[in-house]
């Protein structure tokens, strides 16, 4: 358990600092959009884009475990928005798909991929292998100095229920690296 902590403390800092540099809902977001990054995506069927503060935080955590915090917050609610975490024992690439599952890096148990989902009105929903019914699936189809591309879908649970699900299609990122 203490190995689970260490590993996801971690990449809950890296969220948490990119929560905390978003405006509260009253403030006009400024956040300027760079070379259109994006993240796209389809709730139920219905679909969403958001286009601030899309961006990437990656780095090695602990030595051996590569980490990545995916996100973008919508123009009408920079509360709300997506962040996708990933963990992996190897350099992320475009050839694994990676899947909300336990796994084990250098003796060390993680979770290599975890989805939040926070909609316009502030509710909140989530994809991890700790959530009984959900799932996550993130493809990286690029990989450049200033950039990544990926795909994702899922299927999350909303925070505080055993039984309210949304399901999450056709989802894509082009986002920019800021690490």
């Amino acid at each position: 358990m203490k190995k689970i902590v260490r590993v996801l403390l971690p990449l809950f800092v890296v969220t948490s600092v990119l929560n905390g540099c978003k405006k509260d809902g009253a403030a006009t977001n400024k956040q300027v959009s760079t070379k259109d990054f994006y993240i796209k995506l389809k709730v139920n069927g219905v679909a969403k884009t958001m286009t601030v503060n899309a961006t990437t935080v990656s780095g090695v955590v602990s030595g051996v475990i590569h980490a990545m915090s995916v996100s973008a917050q919508f123009t009408s609610n920079p509360a709300a928005g997506v962040t996708i975490g990933l963990n992996d024992g190897a350099a992320y690439n475009t050839t694994t798909t990676y899947t909300g599952k336990y796994i084990e890096v250098s003796g060390i148990t993680t979770i290599q991929t975890t989805f939040t989902y926070k909609d316009e009105d502030n509710s909140t929903y989530l994809a991890s292998p700790a959530a009984a019914g959900t799932n996550v699936t993130l493809n990286i189809s690029e990989v450049a100095n200033d950039h990544f591309k990926g795909t994702f879908s899922g299927k999350l649970i909303k925070s505080g229920t055993t039984a309210s699900f949304i399901t999450v299609t056709d989802g894509e990122f082009y986002v920019g690296r800021s690490l």
